[in-house]
């Protein structure tokens, strides 16, 4: 598809311009989304999180909703990376459970990173490419709240039903279990804070300063300090890797396989809208009109 696509640019704007438009598309847009998707992951795939609470309904309603939250904070990959593992753990002696596994996806790995441009990458997008960052904030709190909102509800109701249905399966040792809580890799906090104010940084500068230096390539100013700072993530991302002991990325599963997977993918999703891209900006004069 992403072959179709320059092939069909090239017979159609030539090659100059195909050239200038992947150059601005791979530059401008795609390594500061891969730049941000591979350094959440990488950072907090460093962390080992264990919890042992009651697999209660409402133990897991109450972990879904701060998961949402958490995810529009670290990411949806980071929150995800971070709260799945001890998700399953806490509810281990539960017989009934791929519900749960389920709304973690709606709740935590989707619906939760939509508050501001950290939660998903293509809103991160928009932050460069010029919305306030606390747009999605103002407009998507109500929708946000609604949606989680109702999930929340039809989960514990849900898992109300299968609780009962599971409870005398449970030994009496992990029904009683008392709560605890420990966390491993605690430096990644601090590379996870350098991630938030990396992503803050241009956008910040950019409306505090104008006429910040820029970069021209391919006939297309991109800000010097979107270049710094999308580069302070994969130096983040590589110092996280390498002071995180191996053992605990170990046990984490860590693969880089799902970055280059996404990585693949997304090249060729950004190639593809570049005719789109094109013909809305030709307006009634294009092919839309």
């Amino acid at each position: 598809l992403g072959g179709m696509t320059i092939i069909g640019l090239l017979f159609t704007i030539g090659k100059q311009a195909t050239l200038s438009e992947l150059a601005h598309v791979l530059l401008q847009d795609y390594v500061p989304f891969v730049a941000l998707l591979s350094s959440l992951y990488i950072v907090t795939s460093g962390f080992q999180i264990s919890i042992l609470i009651k697999p209660t309904p409402l133990n897991n309603t109450l972990f879904l909703a701060l998961g949402s939250l958490l995810s529009s904070f670290i990411g949806t990959t980071g929150a995800s990376m971070v709260l799945l593992r001890p998700f399953i753990e806490i509810n281990q002696a539960r017989s009934h459970k791929t519900h749960s596994i389920l709304f973690f996806i709606f709740l935590i790995s989707n619906i939760g990173g939509c508050l501001t441009p950290i939660g998903d990458p293509p809103l991160y997008l928009g932050y460069l490419n010029g919305v306030d960052f606390f747009w999605t904030l103002y407009n998507l709190f109500l929708p946000f709240l609604v949606t989680a909102s109702g999930l929340l509800v039809l989960y514990y109701l849900i898992d109300s039903y299968f609780y009962r249905k599971d409870k005398g399966l449970f030994t009496e040792h992990l029904v009683a279990r008392a709560s605890r809580f420990s966390l491993q890799g605690k430096v990644n906090l601090l590379f996870v804070s350098l991630i938030i104010i990396l992503v803050i940084l241009p956008g910040f500068l950019q409306r505090l300063y104008p006429s910040l230096p820029a970069v021209v390539v391919a006939g297309y100013a991109i800000s010097l300090t979107q270049i710094l700072c999308t580069l302070g993530l994969f130096i983040t991302a590589g110092c996280s890797y390498f002071l995180t002991s191996k053992k605990l990325r170990h046990h984490q599963h860590f693969s880089w396989k799902p970055v280059l997977e996404v990585g693949q993918v997304f090249a060729v999703i950004f190639i593809t809208l570049i005719p789109l891209s094109l013909m809305l900006k030709t307006g009634d004069q294009g092919p839309l009109k």
